[in-house]
């Protein structure tokens, strides 16, 4: 008897992409026999062995020393930490790195990273060095305000993008009263796709010495936030906030440069003096402090715009950074989503398919407390080759507030004691 058997056999996963990713983009000087090209890294050693044991520097001739690039050390304590790194090199003439950072970067120096599908990113930074700058009117006084700066171009390729943040960073010797007169301006539409932390604080780096204080080193508010990032998904989803008793805890820490007192924080948080007018007209920034005997903590979920034109107590969903979080891995998914089934037949077992592939993570988010509840409507189309849809979720953003009733009674009175709680 004889027999023919043909085989052909083709297995794509429908999980290869993980939205949840979380990768943080970085600039750090090239110097010889480093990468030209930016590279993700998914480990320390991996980084290692492409930059070396010792960071980058230029020789400054005037003080016959060098300057180190410290996002060097900014980067290897991330990777350390279990995030993940896109390393974009750069080259400057002189020795003031941090500038050179801001110049680059505000002519265009990320634009390649507009591609999402070419680079799957969740955080743009500047690594170690400012990029708000602040010019301080009056070194007697509180007077200061925002005078430059790359952190509009930053927000601008998260906002277009869509599905990543900004992590704003003002510079590391910003006073408290400095830092409260330079956040009262009007943030831009664009900044609900920023964080923004303070002050800088002492840490003690787990991969790296300095030559005058081993194993220890000043470190940019931004880089707090991102410790308390990576500590916080180790046991949590990454839409929980990265702040409070117990996810806000930052490893290493030491001390911060500043203290940053429960008034200072309510006004970074809910607005500035005239509540109803200054609210829609300030930055939010996400104060780390101390938090009574539980120690230093991260003390804050907002986005720069939080608020804005709104005022006090007005919050919506966008407002809240975790939100933020959940909608940048949920965009995520739905654009390689969109890439799997693109050039599929147009018909409803590929809208199926297409839905397939969402809701994995949609269920996840909803079981994970991301998500209260969603659902998908299709939308009629008036052209070839289109799917149309509308995605409704109902976020669970984070608790910032308790109003707690206390009642006193006996058996002939009851007396009723009301107070507003902020946390």
């Amino acid at each position: 008897m004889s027999q023919i058997l043909i085989k052909e056999q083709e297995q794509v996963g429908f999980n290869s992409f993980d939205a949840t990713e979380n990768v943080v983009l970085v600039p750090l000087l090239r110097t010889d026999g480093a990468p030209e090209a930016a590279r993700l890294y998914s480990t320390l050693n991996e980084f290692i062995a492409a930059w070396g044991k010792n960071p980058p520097a230029i020789a400054d001739s005037e003080a016959s020393e060098e300057v180190e690039d410290k996002s060097y050390y900014f980067i290897k304590e991330l990777l350390n930490a279990g995030l993940k790194v896109v390393v974009k090199p750069f080259e400057v003439e002189g020795t003031d790195i941090g500038q050179a950072v801001i110049d680059q970067v505000g002519a265009g120096f990320f634009d390649e990273f507009k591609s999402k599908n070419l680079w799957n990113v969740k955080f743009i930074t500047t690594g170690y060095w400012p990029n708000v700058k602040v010019t301080v009117n009056d070194e007697s006084s509180s007077a200061a305000e925002i005078t430059g700066g790359c952190y509009g171009v930053m927000a601008g390729l998260a906002a277009e993008r869509g599905d990543c943040v900004a992590v704003f960073e003002f510079p590391q010797e910003l006073t408290p009263a400095q830092l409260l007169a330079a956040c009262n301006m009007v943030p831009d539409k664009t900044y609900k796709f920023a964080v923004c932390s303070y002050p800088a604080a002492e840490y003690t780096l787990v991969t790296s010495t300095n030559s005058n204080l081993p194993g220890k080193l000043t470190m940019p508010a931004s880089f707090g936030y991102l410790m308390a990032f990576a500590n916080s998904i180790r046991t949590n989803a990454d839409w929980f906030a990265a702040s409070g008793i117990i996810r806000g805890s930052i490893p290493g820490l030491i001390k911060t440069n500043f203290e940053v007192t429960d008034s200072m924080m309510e006004q970074l948080q809910d607005g500035i003096g005239d509540a109803e007018i200054n609210d829609a007209q300030t930055w939010k920034v996400n104060p780390i402090m101390q938090m009574g005997t539980y120690g230093i903590r991260l003390w804050g979920n907002r986005v720069v715009a939080s608020g804005s034109n709104r005022g006090v107590g007005k919050l919506i969903f966008s407002d809240f950074l975790n939100v933020r979080m959940l909608l940048c891995d949920l965009k995520k998914q739905i654009y390689h989503s969109a890439l799997r089934t693109t050039f599929e037949p147009n018909d409803d077992i590929t809208w199926v398919n297409f839905k397939k592939l969402c809701n994995g993570l949609l269920d996840q988010m909803q079981s994970g407390r991301g998500i209260s509840w969603y659902s998908w409507r299709k939308v009629k189309v008036d052209r070839k080759a289109t799917i149309k849809a509308v995605l409704t979720i109902k976020p669970i953003e984070a608790v910032e507030y308790f109003d707690i009733t206390i009642n006193l009674s006996d058996e002939e009175v009851s007396v009723s004691e009301e107070e507003d709680i902020i946390v």
